[in-house]
């Protein structure tokens, strides 16, 4: 995948499709705004993507 760096939204980023293409983008070294409907999945979640990590916003 090339591309240049891009910041990106992904909707149901805790489970699914979401996880797996936020993981993907994450590894290619997009920026990342996580979106979920269960804070506690977001949190968790984040800590797999494979870069610095800002808290969530609730």
């Amino acid at each position: 995948m090339s591309h240049t760096h891009r910041t990106v939204l992904v909707t149901g980023a805790t489970d699914g499709l979401g996880r797996v293409l936020a993981h993907a983008l994450a590894v290619h070294g997009d920026t990342l705004i996580l979106h979920g409907r269960s804070a506690r999945k977001d949190a968790r979640h984040a800590q797999f993507v494979p870069r610095g990590v800002t808290p969530p916003v609730t």
